[in-house]
């Protein structure tokens, strides 16, 4: 779910058309409702915090497998996915990715690091060379948010108390 406050602060959770369902990936204009929700699959639960960063909401799910009314002690461990989907809208060209392996996901992570370009030389003084890379990690899977000027952030939500 993302809620947008129109300013009145109240969100009329009743009205038929206030959140839209962006389930299939296409995007919502926020102008005309008061939010977004995203549905997941049967037997599917969120399973970690969510990270924004860019933008980019990411946050992780386990899919139990259906074994119908056996209670069977199997090795399956379900299907785990990193999801990552716009804050703003709840666009997503590939809304996940599965985890291989199954199971419960950890968090994922926001992380900024510092490469050298593919077949640098650098040895000494190599800072020039270096470039800062914004990534979200979760165990061992990587996923890398479209680019934000670096060393630039600006506020984007705040909140503040008026008298």
């Amino acid at each position: 779910y993302m809620f947008q406050d129109q300013g009145d602060n109240s969100i009329d959770m009743s009205a038929d058309n206030s959140m839209v369902n962006v389930t299939n990936g296409a995007g919502v204009d926020l102008s005309t409702a008061d939010g977004w929700y995203m549905e997941l699959n049967p037997l599917e639960k969120v399973v970690s915090n969510a990270v924004t960063l860019n933008g980019i909401t990411f946050f992780n799910t386990s899919q139990l497998v259906d074994d119908g009314d056996e209670l069977t002690c199997s090795g399956n461990l379900g299907t785990a996915r990193a999801y990552h989907i716009s804050f703003t809208d709840g666009s997503a060209d590939d809304k996940f990715q599965e985890i291989p392996g199954g199971g419960l996901p950890p968090s994922p992570v926001p992380v900024i690091v510092e490469l050298l370009p593919d077949n640098s030389t650098c040895e000494v003084d190599c800072d020039e060379y270096k470039q800062k890379v914004e990534a979200i990690v979760s165990g061992t899977t990587v996923l890398t948010p479209p680019g934000s000027e670096l060393d630039a952030r600006k506020r984007r939500y705040w909140f503040e108390e008026i008298d």
